[in-house]
């Protein structure tokens, strides 16, 4: 009798041995299975802010202005980081009527552009203008004195037979002029400063009646108009 009690005793520890094996192995698997999708959250979660990064890397733009003697002028949005030389390629390049002096001594094409940033190309004829005003800056006044002094008593003995040439030089200067009003595009293109593009805003806005005129409807600068004063009339 003890033996089968004794039996029966170890049977059910065996079997309840056997249970709790299983029951740890499945608490195990769960653990670890636990373990395994948190590990898999957080790779996913680290690769999805690595391209969130990437992705905010490459959306980054700037915005230039670019204007002047170039084809295509306008608004341009570039990668941040870009070139002068970038930012003129889409814009098509210069025109002809761009000044090839200032591009070759101030325009430097690897520069770095910024955002809200211009880009501006002379024209030709803006360079002329400025080349001209420093040839005048060069002139001094006691150079011009001097040279009135010294000549004063040479223009006093000669005045009345200058009164005479002065009179009929009026009158061939007079015919000599480019009439504004009437010239074509190649004959104002010949006076010095007017490039193709200012000899046509000059016949888009005729008729001018005096220089006055002239000079505030022509659309040339000031500097322009006034070197060709004593070549145009009306």
């Amino acid at each position: 009798m003890k033996e089968k009690i004794s039996s029966f005793i170890s049977n059910v520890i065996k079997k309840n041995l056997m249970v709790v094996a299983v029951l740890l192995l499945m608490l195990g698997g769960i653990v670890g299975f636990i373990f395994a999708r948190k590990k898999v959250a957080t790779s996913c979660v680290l690769a999805m802010e690595g391209v969130v990064q990437d992705q905010s890397k490459e959306i980054k733009k700037i915005v230039v202005d670019l204007s002047g003697a170039v084809k295509k002028p306008g608004l341009y949005e570039l990668d941040e980081g870009s070139r002068v030389g970038e930012l003129l390629d889409l814009g098509g390049g210069t025109t002809e009527e761009s000044s090839a002096l200032w591009i070759s001594k101030n325009l430097n094409l690897s520069k770095k552009l910024e955002d809200s940033s211009k880009v501006y190309i002379p024209f030709e004829w803006e360079t002329y203008s400025f080349q001209e005003d420093e040839i005048l800056n060069l002139v001094k006044p006691s150079d011009l004195s001097s040279n009135g002094s010294s000549n004063k008593s040479q223009s006093d003995s000669s005045e009345s037979t200058n009164s005479q040439e002065d009179s009929l030089g009026d009158a061939s200067s007079a015919s000599s002029k480019i009439n504004v009003n009437t010239a074509t595009s190649s004959e104002l293109d010949a006076l010095p400063g007017i490039g193709p593009a200012f000899a046509e805003k000059i016949i888009s806005n005729r008729p001018y009646s005096d220089f006055l005129e002239f000079e505030s409807k022509s659309g040339l600068w000031k500097s322009v108009s006034a070197g060709i004063k004593d070549l145009i009339s009306f």
